[in-house]
């Protein structure tokens, strides 16, 4: 290619206006700030580049084990319990044990503003030489399930949970979460009504962790789906192994997966 001909010059240009797209994606993360600090739990923020919203993560370390941490997350029927301001969360599709598409609808803060609604894929990885299980989310596909009544769409929408395992049987807690949740809304609005969701969203997995009742489908599912090798020690109720016990998991997971919307 000459160096002065059309060609030349538009690839020029090209790079010249990709370039500080590559280099932007090579940038460090804004570090996180710490917000709050209550019975516990701390809040962190951070700038997400190239917007105006803010990236907010709560960290805290529940009394239980992670086995039972991960049964409060894995229990479908009381996430609006779990998760601060969920008016409705429901399973849409099993891809895979651990690997679920959901429908979750967010009660908005303020009376002014109207809900905000997601279909989210979730998906799961154990990683036993951490010591630590990554439960993430993020936007799924719109088209299976458009917008419900009285709903605005979110635009963006991904986190995360992070389980670790601590040497005293006690569980380290994070949640992180970032959105743009669409919408005719100030940017200042979002991040105030969002600030609390982790503090608040920490406190009630707690509350849930003291009534092993109310999930008690959902640990014996995990119990027989999961391995926890590395986690916990060797003693653990989690590897005694009863073969009726299992058949009443392979059951109970049958029904888990048949609840789905789409099966």
């Amino acid at each position: 290619m000459p160096m002065n001909s059309p060609l030349h010059r538009l690839a020029c240009l090209m790079v010249a206006l990709l370039f500080p797209m590559l280099a932007g994606a090579s940038e460090p993360q804004v570090a996180w700030e710490e917000i709050a600090d209550e019975e516990g739990i701390k809040v962190f923020q951070r700038k997400v580049p190239g917007t105006s919203f803010v990236s907010f993560r709560g960290v805290g370390v529940m009394s239980s084990d992670i086995y039972d941490v991960y049964s409060v997350i894995f229990d479908i029927k009381n996430k609006t319990k779990l998760l601060s301001n969920c008016a409705k969360y429901e399973l849409l599709k099993v891809k895979a044990l651990g690997n679920l598409v959901i429908y979750s609808r967010t009660e908005a803060p303020f009376a002014i503003i109207s809900d905000r609604d997601s279909v989210l894929e979730t998906k799961v990885t154990f990683a036993p030489e951490e010591k630590r299980i990554y439960a993430r989310f993020k936007k799924g596909d719109d088209s299976l399930l458009p917008a419900q009544d009285g709903a605005v769409r979110t635009l963006k929408l991904k986190g995360e949970w992070i389980l670790e395992a601590l040497e005293d049987g006690k569980t380290r807690l994070t949640y992180e979460v970032n959105a743009d949740p669409g919408g005719l809304l100030p940017a200042w609005l979002v991040n105030l009504g969002s600030r609390k969701l982790p503090l608040k969203t920490l406190k009630n997995m707690r509350e849930q962790l003291k009534a092993p009742e109310a999930y008690g489908r959902a640990r014996l599912i995990v119990k027989y789906s999961y391995d926890f090798k590395g986690y916990l020690p060797a003693d653990h109720p989690v590897f005694a192994k009863i073969e009726a016990e299992e058949a009443e998991a392979q059951k109970a997971l049958k029904a888990y997966q048949s609840e789905a919307r789409f099966p």
